[in-house]
């Protein structure tokens, strides 16, 4: 990351003797809640909230986030984007909040941090599950805070950088957001299309759902394989390599998807016992960049 915003936490001087960099004293802790705490969200409906950075005199208050907490009195669907940023969008798609929100000891960690100027707006938008009870949502960020006053030049500099910065933390779902399949059933065929204009470095691999199950996955361009067995059609089960939002599993390779390529998902239904609903998420950051 450029000078703007990352300091060295040692320095040396022209004769080799090392200190603490002194801009670091300028960088705290910071939990921020958001601005509806708690948001209460009627059952079976949608509503907006978000995160408002505070500014401080000097233009301080920059907020760099890496980790997300959270819960509510029932499950929830929840999509981030920052207001007035070109693809300011953190998702494809609706993503469930055991899978965006860890708690205490485990939060969700960040694969690529995510970086709001103060005063920027950070919009929330969450989707109660339950079609009986209101949702209680409570959900905060976690990182560091830029508490030094800036110049206008470097303020420039970071407002600039951030605009077109390469990276993002993204999560990336099936195209219908959830896969609904019979007790029993096999081959339920989805799809996940990865957006235009920025490629997708898969990190981790997150799933939630209403029963076990097993799933298969393949490039839908040219059918390669990305499970495989000698048999059963490279199906695997759910357990062994998806995790919860703040225990996810890693994919140890962080493979690259194209823009507007789509993976292929097969899930086999394991559980037996009425519909199964699935939510199947990678996370990972998007790379706005040419390939070389």
């Amino acid at each position: 990351m450029p000078e703007t915003f990352d300091a060295p936490l040692v320095i040396s001087d022209d004769q080799g003797r090392r200190y603490i960099n002194r801009e670091k004293l300028g960088e705290n802790f910071f939990c921020m809640r958001m601005d509806d705490y708690p948001l209460a969200v009627p059952a079976s409906t949608t509503s907006l909230s978000g995160f408002r950075v505070p500014e401080d005199a000097g233009h301080a208050g920059d907020f760099e986030v890496a980790g997300i907490v959270g819960y509510g009195t029932a499950p929830f669907l929840m999509t981030m984007l920052e207001v007035g940023i070109e693809a300011s969008s953190f998702m494809n798609n609706p993503i469930h909040n055991n899978l965006i929100a860890g708690m205490g000891g485990l939060p969700f960690v960040l694969k690529e941090t995510m970086f709001f100027l103060a005063g920027r707006f950070l919009q929330v938008q969450i989707t109660n599950l339950s079609s009986t009870l209101t949702n209680n949502v409570r959900l905060a960020l976690i990182g560091r805070k830029f508490n030094n006053d800036m110049s206008p030049e470097v303020r420039e500099r970071r407002a600039a950088f951030l605009s077109d910065r390469p990276t993002r933390a993204f999560w990336q779902t099936l195209d219908t957001t959830k896969a609904v399949i019979a007790a029993g059933s096999t081959n339920q065929e989805f799809f996940m299309t990865i957006p235009s204009g920025s490629h997708f470095v898969v990190e981790t691999i997150l799933a939630e759902s209403t029963g076990i199950f097993e799933f298969a996955m393949f490039d839908a361009q040219n059918g390669r394989q990305l499970t495989f067995g000698q048999s059963g059609n490279g199906f695997i089960d759910s357990r062994m390599v998806t995790g919860p939002g703040g225990l996810p599993a890693t994919t140890l390779g962080s493979p690259i998807f194209q823009p507007r390529r789509s993976v292929r998902v097969l899930f086999n239904d394991l559980a037996n016992n009425g519909n199964n609903t699935i939510y199947l998420t990678l996370h990972g950051r998007r790379m706005r960049m040419p390939v070389g």
